[in-house]
Order: C-alpha cells, then sequence, then structure tokens
C-alpha cells in the first residue's frame, strides 16, 4: 500500500519544459561500487635476440587487474511486480463496486473470501483513489494516448492512428492544447488535458490507461543504477620491436580470456522491463486496444500464424505467448527471483578476446626525398593497424557496440509473431503485426525503426596514420617549426565498447603545428571528425585548441 501512495502522491510527470527534468521513468543512481583492489599482480620477461636479422627485442607479460572502467548496472526493488500493481488499482478505480467486490457480492467475485479492511487501510486506499487522478491526467498518459487526436485537430489528416503523424507534428500539438505558457516557459497543465479528454471522449480511455501505465512505469521508477568494476581480469600477452631498414616495427598480442564485455544499455533496460512485468502489462494494455477494435484480432492472428510457421495458432494461443514475451535478449529474470530478494540485471558477458597491434616508425633525414620534398630539415612517418577478436561472439549473448544505436534490434523487432525487421508501409498496422514490439508499444516506442545492428562484430579493425616534418629556423627566423596530421579510420566491423568500440566508417583528421624558441613553445590544433553522423556521434564535435609553454 506504501508503494501505492508514493506513486500516486508523486504521479508520472512527464517532462516539464519549465524547471527540471522529471521524466516518465526516473531512474536513482547509486553511485560507484568499486572494486576491492586485491589480488592484482604482474610480471614481465624480455629478452633480446641478436642473431634474427638487425636483432629483435621481445617481450612477455601477464596480468592480473581489477577493471578501473565502469559497467553500467541496474537494480530492481524486492517483490514490485507491474501485475499486482494494475490489480490494485483497478480495485482502487472500482468506485460502487468497491464494497460489493470486499464482501464477495459482486459479479463473478462469489468464490473469492471476504475481505474486511481497517481503519488505516480505508484511509490509504482513499488516497490511492484519489491520487489515480496524476497518473490519469499527466503529460505521461496524455501525451501517449492523446497526441494523435491533438494532431488531427491542427493537421487535419482525417485520423486518430498515431502512426499517422511524425513525432514533429504530435510533439507540436501537444505544446499547442496541453501546455501553458508562464513568464516564457511552457508547463503541462493536467486540467487542459481534461478539457481535452473529454471533447474527445477520452476520459475513460485516460483513466484506464492511467491505472496501466501508472502499473507498468512504477517498477521502474523505484529502480536504481549503479556502476561496477570487475574484479581479477587477467591479461596475457607478447610485443617485438625490430627494425627493417631505416623503419623501426613493432607489434603486440593479447589474450583475454573469460574477460567482461558491457551489454548495451538499453538491452539491460529491457531486462529489467520484463523482470518487472512491464513489458507483460504494456503488451496486455496494446491487446486490450485491439480487441476493442477488432475481438477476433484477425490481423495480429494472421502474422502470428506466418511468422511462428503455426497456422493452426488461436487467439488465445497468441495471447498467452504475447504474455511471455521478452524483449531483452539478456536471461530471464524469474518471477521468483523479483519475489526473493532486489535483482540485478546483466552487465556483461565473459569472451575470450585477442587484440593486437602492428606498427611502423620511419624516420627521414634532410637529404631523403621526402624531406627535401617538404622543404624540411627532418621528417618522420608513423603508422599502425589495431584489431579486437571476440571468436567465439554469438547473437544469444549480444555486448555493446561503438556508433549509434536505437533500442534492442534485431528478431526482437518482430514481437511475438515473429514478423521481421520490416514494418508497414501504412505505420497504423505495425501494432497489429509486430504484437508486443518495443519499436511499436504506445508508450516507450521509437517510431516502428528497427535497430539492424544490434551486437558487435567478432573481428573490428582501425589504423592510423601520423606525418610531422620540423623546420628549423623557421623563414630565416630564430623559431623552429613543427607541423603534423593525425589520420584516423575506423574500416572494418563494429568493436565492443568496452576494447577499442570501432565504428567502421568513422574518421577524423587532426592538424596541428608547433613554434619553439628556447624555452618558448607555442601551438594551435584543429580536429575535423569525418564520417557519416550514424558512424561517428561525434561528427558535430570538431574544436581547435591553442597552447603556450615556457619551461623554466
Amino acid at each position: 500500500m506504501q508503494a501505492l501512495l508514493m506513486v500516486m502522491e508523486t504521479g508520472m510527470s512527464g517532462l516539464k519544459k519549465g524547471g527540471d527534468k522529471i521524466g516518465v521513468v526516473d531512474l536513482h543512481g547509486n553511485g560507484h561500487l568499486y572494486a576491492d583492489g586485491e589480488d592484482q599482480y604482474g610480471f614481465a620477461l624480455r629478452t633480446y635476440l641478436d642473431d634474427i636479422g638487425t636483432g629483435v627485442e621481445l617481450g612477455f607479460y601477464y596480468t592480473q587487474f581489477d577493471s578501473k572502467v565502469p559497467y553500467l548496472r541496474y537494480k530492481g526493488q524486492r517483490g514490485v511486480y507491474a501485475g499486482d500493481l494494475f490489480g490494485a488499482f483497478q480495485l482502487a478505480a472500482s468506485g460502487d463496486n468497491l464494497a460489493a467486490r470486499l464482501d464477495s457480492s459482486a459479479e463473478n467475485f462469489g468464490l473469492t473470501p471476504q475481505v474486511t479492511m481497517t481503519a488505516e487501510e480505508t484511509t490509504a486506499l482513499a488516497q490511492v483513489v484519489s491520487g489515480l487522478g496524476n497518473v490519469s491526467f499527466n503529460s505521461g498518459a496524455c501525451g501517449a494516448y492523446m497526441n494523435p487526436h491533438l494532431a488531427n485537430e491542427i493537421y487535419g489528416k482525417g485520423t486518430a492512428s498515431n502512426f499517422a503523424y511524425t513525432s514533429e507534428e504530435k510533439a507540436n500539438a501537444l505544446d499547442a492544447f496541453l501546455y501553458t505558457e508562464v513568464n516564457g516557459k511552457l508547463y503541462f497543465d493536467s486540467s487542459k488535458c481534461v478539457t481535452q479528454a473529454g471533447l474527445h471522449s477520452r476520459v475513460t480511455t485516460l483513466q484506464g490507461a492511467g491505472a496501466l501505465l501508472g502499473a507498468a512505469v512504477f517498477p521502474l521508477n523505484i529502480a536504481e543504477y549503479e556502476f561496477i568494476y570487475p574484479e581479477n581480469n587477467v591479461a596475457m600477452g607478447v610485443s617485438m620491436n625490430t627494425n627493417i631498414g631505416p623503419t623501426m616495427v613493432n607489434a603486440e598480442l593479447t589474450f583475454r580470456p573469460d574477460f567482461p564485455l558491457h551489454t548495451a544499455p538499453t538491452d539491460q533496460g529491457q531486462q529489467l522491463s520484463d523482470a518487472a512485468g512491464t513489458t507483460m502489462l504494456l503488451t496486455m494494455g496494446t491487446i486490450q486496444g485491439l480487441y476493442g477494435a477488432d475481438n477476433t484480432l484477425a490481423t495480429s492472428l494472421a502474422s502470428y500464424r506466418a511468422g511462428t510457421g503455426d497456422l493452426t495458432a488461436t487467439r488465445e494461443d497468441m495471447i498467452t505467448a504475447a504474455g511471455g514475451f521478452k524483449r531483452s535478449y539478456l536471461p530471464a529474470i524469474s518471477l521468483q527471483t523479483v519475489a526473493d530478494g532486489d535483482y540485478y540485471t546483466t552487465p556483461y558477458f565473459e569472451y575470450d578476446v585477442i587484440s593486437g597491434t602492428i606498427g611502423t616508425t620511419s624516420s627521414f633525414t634532410a637529404s631523403h626525398p621526402v624531406t627535401s620534398g617538404l622543404g624540411a630539415d627532418s621528417s618522420a612517418v608513423i603508422t599502425e593497424l589495431g584489431f579486437v577478436s571476440i571468436p567465439d561472439l554469438t547473437d544469444t549473448k549480444p555486448v555493446n557496440r561503438g556508433g549509434y544505436r536505437d533500442g534492442v534490434g534485431g528478431v526482437k523487432c518482430g514481437g511475438v509473431s515473429l514478423a521481421g525487421t520490416a514494418f508497414n508501409s501504412v505505420k497504423a498496422l505495425d501494432g497489429l503485426t509486430h504484437l508486443g514490439s518495443a519499436q511499436t508499444d504506445p508508450l516507450f516506442g521509437n517510431g516502428s525503426y528497427c535497430e539492424s545492428k544490434n551486437n558487435a562484430d567478432d573481428l573490428s579493425m582501425t589504423y592510423r596514420i601520423v606525418g610531422v616534418a620540423t623546420y628549423n629556423n623557421f623563414n630565416n627566423s630564430t623559431w623552429g617549426f613543427s607541423p603534423s596530421f593525425v589520420w584516423s579510420h575506423d574500416f572494418k566491423g563494429y568493436g565492443p565498447t568496452t576494447l577499442g568500440g570501432f565504428v567502421p566508417g568513422r574518421q577524423s583528421l587532426s592538424l596541428s603545428g608547433n613554434f619553439t624558441k628556447g624555452d618558448m613553445r607555442v601551438g594551435l590544433s584543429y580536429v575535423n571528425q569525418l564520417g557519416d553522423e550514424m558512424d561517428n556521434l561525434s561528427w558535430d564535435r570538431d574544436y581547435v585548441s591553442a597552447n603556450v609553454s615556457y619551461a623554466f
């Protein structure tokens, strides 16, 4: 009952455009849980082989260490389940039928035991009832269930389908009808929601949605997020260094057995939603809405039969399967686990990882054609090729990758119907054919966009090229000048964010120049982020920097 009071008193306020940001789901931070720092050690052996070529320097190393990089995970609260809350909300909203239900005289309640509420429970229930309006007419519920009706008022498309309007059109409609400007800022006005719901005959829908959404999102709102640091990670490897003519060649190969690779935060969020009953409740809410329009659920059933290959499946079979559908690829957290105590999402999977680099450094004197062609006194070129390999990586245990990513993609986009990753040209049909899909969810959906790349690749590669020249007595002055460039390019495969996070197509170019005179140094550099904005998330972060230093 205390949990019910919390959600009723606060409501789910959505986003206040003026003032503080209050999300439909706000998780509380639980800080960093650092490793204990014990059992960390390492050793290295080095040797020089002078009888191979011009000589080869070899190094062998082994280390055990705690992660210095935080791994995100979510923590769900014990015993809080969306279905239980929904039942309580429905009971609280039963109005005049409440007494009959409690004394078992109501229809279909004859076999239930009679319940006599204490004075404290009666008072608490009254508070829950009065607070249902906070959930029913807040910006979260109004935004989800009123936006197509309000958008039609402005754009006149003649339909109240949620998929008939762009996100911009729906946002404009919500601003126009549900927000009030105060001192130049827009604030959500629940009284306007009540008025508009009455005009569009949506009051009953919103009240039902309020109970459903309040129950669905409350377990998420009392969850926590925290950062952990996996302990006793092992890395072993070999390195070499030699000269081939005027070029120095270096290489390194590292093996990390059972190394923790971080899972995607969005996948963990869906795992939490699955465990807390949020996924099931939102899916059942969608089915209830579809049932109101067509109680045969013909379109959804046809898609379910085609996707699963079960041509004799009934409507009831489909609904039962939808109730058990999981939107996350991560291991399912059982209801018993939720009941037994606080529970955690899966922050990482352990994989054997092989990584390596090979590089060259070539220095050119003043007489070398490269240096003389630049008119410089000396020059150098440095190259490096790097890779990360996860030989046993599988799609059933996906890890977080670099680059842009929107939600959990792959086969999960098809929902319980296994309808595939492609959606309909008529967006209004998506919720019917892709039943249970996170992409078509009325509250958390992303407009039917299916992320095509749900996992890192088993091999990802990158390279770097650095060029530098030195001009002594630049332009017949007492200053020295050293221009340089650095070219970076990830050219193959998506790397895990834990190691490298390479993104194919991501590129950058850095140009810099340094002037020196005695103990004085003046530098200027420019970094240009290149590649498609979906590949390079820093594409809009070009920058110029300058520095002045004096040694004394």
